[in-house]
């Protein structure tokens, strides 16, 4: 069988994506059988993906990707059809929400994100407009529809309007480098030379989209120092994506935590562990979320989490976190400093979220597309 994998929604720079991609596709590959991977990318996607190889993996090039959004999308509903056409493709598996309409062969979706629907004041109105009507036309055409979680599933159906029998649910994984780093003097050295960090510090990783509540974090950052006379700091891990930066360091300011505030912009994945394992707390107050993948990277490294109840949250951390509503900072800043101070809660946060990662693993997630590729098909 020939599998084309759809990456046009990548633009060439490193991100969660482009790491789900290699991933996934390096563990499809690894399995016997006769399957081949046909991966339409362009060049520079294809330099970002260069650990794909082998003789079941080939690339075909494209002109354009998302370093262009608007030729990009034209590209994708006009020419990537023809080119699924002229490669001899069986099935397409697109991960990113949108597949090309015009393809003559059975398709398997992945959807990441319905933040349109949840979250609608965060998108702007033509991003909005798209994505509901693109979305919407892609899943109906879809075979197979592939979510991350449970709650992501139930969204699709209810927003996407599907039958929930062609609904299939494949967890994601995280980088097998996401380990615990031992809490001692070479780590604290690296974490001072590379990014001046002081401890004790809480961490926030993510790209700055608004429904991800950086804001409220640095509410409870506030409230630790007025209330609870913690003298740490927050560290902020993640692409400025929307400008929204200025306006939660103006906020950090007004709250007078300005100088315990620090923004590293995006961050090597490389050096994520180190930060996690840093890391007094993880705090991840996200308003909606249909995976959550920093709380599975918090998990593996033995980081204690403090997370709100939104979205995929729960049934992904399950009893590895305390849980708050994301709006609630004061009720942030109580369970931050439970976590600070209860050694007990501490140890019991860190030992279950060491056995629930076990259950993210990029084989089990390569089974779970290889089945939903099959069943498409049928």
């Amino acid at each position: 069988m020939r599998i084309g994998i759809d990456t046009l929604f990548l633009d060439g720079r490193p991100s969660s994506l482009a790491n789900f991609v290699r991933e996934l596709t390096t563990h499809l590959g690894q399995a016997t059988g006769s399957d081949d991977y046909v991966v339409f990318a362009t060049r520079r996607v294809q330099r970002l993906l260069s650990g794909l190889s082998g003789p079941r993996v080939q690339f075909v090039t494209c002109a354009v990707g998302n370093e262009a959004m608007i030729p990009r999308i034209l590209y994708q509903q006009s020419w990537l059809p023809v080119l699924v056409h002229r490669h001899r493709i069986d099935v397409m598996c697109c991960l990113a929400d949108v597949a090309p309409l015009a393809v003559r062969v059975p398709v398997v979706l992945k959807v990441n994100t319905l933040h349109h629907y949840t979250t609608p004041a965060a998108l702007g109105q033509w991003r909005r407009w798209y994505r509901t009507a693109m979305i919407r036309a892609s899943a109906r055409m879809a075979a197979v529809i592939v979510a991350n979680s449970r709650a992501n599933a139930a969204d699709i159906v209810s927003y996407l309007r599907v039958p929930p029998e062609r609904v299939r649910l494949v967890y994601e994984a995280v980088d097998e480098a996401f380990t615990p780093r031992e809490k001692a003097a070479e780590l604290w050295d690296r974490l001072s030379s590379k990014f001046a960090v002081s401890l004790p510090y809480i961490l926030f990783v993510s790209a700055l989209y608004p429904y991800k509540n950086v804001d409220i974090a640095i509410r409870a950052l506030a409230l630790l120092h007025e209330q609870y006379h913690w003298p740490g700091s927050l560290i902020v891990a993640g692409a400025d994506l929307f400008g929204t930066q200025a306006t939660s360091q103006a906020l950090g300011q007004r709250l007078g935590i300005h100088e315990k505030l620090r923004f590293l912009g995006p961050v090597p994945q490389g050096d994520l562990p180190d930060l996690y394992s840093g890391a007094s707390v993880f705090v991840y107050p996200s308003a909606s979320e249909t995976f959550g993948k920093p709380v599975v990277e918090a998990m593996r490294c033995a980081t204690p989490i403090v997370a709100s109840n939104a979205g995929s949250i729960p049934e992904v951390a399950q009893d590895a976190a305390i849980l708050v509503d994301p709006s609630d900072a004061p009720g942030m800043a109580q369970a931050i400093h439970e976590v600070l101070t209860d050694h007990a809660l501490r140890e019991r946060l860190v030992a279950a979220g060491l056995r629930r990662s076990r259950d993210f693993s990029w084989g089990t997630v390569a089974d779970g597309f290889r089945a939903a590729l099959r069943e498409a098909t049928r």
